[in-house]
């Protein structure tokens, strides 16, 4: 059949602590959809190797040491070899489950030899998204699409809030400020620019370490490991930090029995924003006219309604400030997940050519998420 095998070397190409975004662009026919909002908790990528499916689930099998379960708490450090299994043979092995592709993962194990200390670290820069990278408006062509919209008398997809340019033309359309003013406004928006990925994003520096000794005997391996990540979004205030372990022993017992067993060990904790408050939209959604600090340097706020009034037109039409800097200082995020994985392999040599395998896996996996929004938030007041 069709198979393609990728090695510890060619992942180190790609220094990431996410198994799944190392593999992107490593190997023929494998399809890496990456998903992150400049969160490193939210970096999570699906791995489709016939394409996606129109119906039915696509999701590829994985098979981590003859086992089929989860590979993303693992280490890149951690993995000797992929093999991806690409066309129908794969299912003469793993079943039609396996119609969409499987992935073959073994993980690292003692060699003979004398103790060998080995240490290895990674660092990654991550430039924070920029206005150039989407062709967004500036703050005049802003302008200009809303007056534009007002000379030819076409209707606006949504409401226009009492904000902007809008804001400003509708303020002096209802005699609260003279043309004088209304001119000189309308000026200064044009040249204000305001640069909202620059104020809620930055260039962040990931590391990563691994710290491993194996050796052994010609009958007995052992092989360790201790990792460390630490992955700061691009967004600020968010952070990822992740602790691994793996212990791993072979030995044959005598000629006939050999016992092998791992233990895998792992703890992500990550810092992040409120469920209401996304940087990466409001930056690629908020017209520059808008500013985020007044002159003196203290922050502008602006009227708006919470999601759940504007959701429903019998909502009183209560006006709430808010300023996106200082909701992210007043709402967050906070979640853990700890897991281990424990696995035993049994083989036994029985007489006239018979033999015996057992492979057995026990996983247990615990999570918690908080969020919080203070009493001085827009998404409590």
């Amino acid at each position: 059949g069709s198979i393609s095998t990728i090695t510890t070397k060619d992942l180190k190409q790609s220094p990431t602590a996410n198994i799944n975004n190392a593999l992107a662009g490593r190997m023929p026919g494998l399809l890496v959809n990456q998903f992150n909002g400049g969160e490193p908790g939210n970096d999570a990528a699906q791995l489709n190797i016939r394409g996606k499916s129109t119906y039915g689930k696509s999701d590829v099998i994985m098979i981590v040491d003859g086992i089929e379960r989860d590979m993303s708490y693992l280490s890149p450090d951690e993995i000797e070899t992929f093999t991806i299994l690409k066309d129908a043979s794969a299912t003469a092995i793993y079943g039609v489950q396996a119609a969409n592709g499987v992935i073959v993962l073994t993980t690292k194990q003692g060699k003979e030899g004398k103790a060998q200390l080995n240490y290895n670290t990674s660092m990654t820069l991550n430039q924070r998204p920029s206005y150039g990278d989407f062709y967004l408006m500036n703050a005049a062509e802003r302008i200009q699409l809303s007056q534009d919209i007002i000379a030819k008398s076409l209707e606006y997809g949504r409401v226009p809030v009492s904000l902007g340019y809008e804001g400003l033309y509708m303020d002096y359309m209802n005699r609260k400020i003279s043309y004088e003013d209304f001119a000189l406004g309308t000026k200064r928006m044009a040249k204000r620019n305001t640069d909202w990925y620059d104020i809620l994003f930055r260039n962040v520096l990931s590391h990563n370490h691994t710290l491993s000794i194996n050796g052994g005997s010609k009958d007995t391996r052992y092989y360790a490991s201790i990792g460390f990540d630490q992955n700061f979004g691009t967004a600020e205030g968010s952070v990822s930090k992740r602790y691994t372990t793996m212990m791993k022993l072979n030995s044959w017992l005598n000629d006939q029995v050999f016992v092998g067993v791992t233990l895998n060990g792992n703890v992500t904790e990550n810092k992040g924003f409120h469920s209401s408050v996304n940087p990466n939209q409001y930056a690629y959604e908020t017209s520059r006219t808008i500013p985020c600090y007044n002159e003196d340097g203290s922050l502008f706020y602006y009227e708006t309604r919470q999601k759940g009034q504007l959701a429903s037109s019998q909502a009183p039409k209560e006006e709430m400030l808010y300023n996106i800097v200082h909701e992210l200082g007043q709402t967050g995020s906070a979640g853990k997940v700890a897991g281990i994985t424990g696995q035993v392999n049994l083989q036994w040599r029985i007489k006239y050519g018979f033999k015996y395998d057992f492979l057995g896996s026990y996983s247990y996996q615990q999570s918690k998420q908080n969020s919080y929004a203070k009493e001085a938030s827009n998404y409590v007041g």
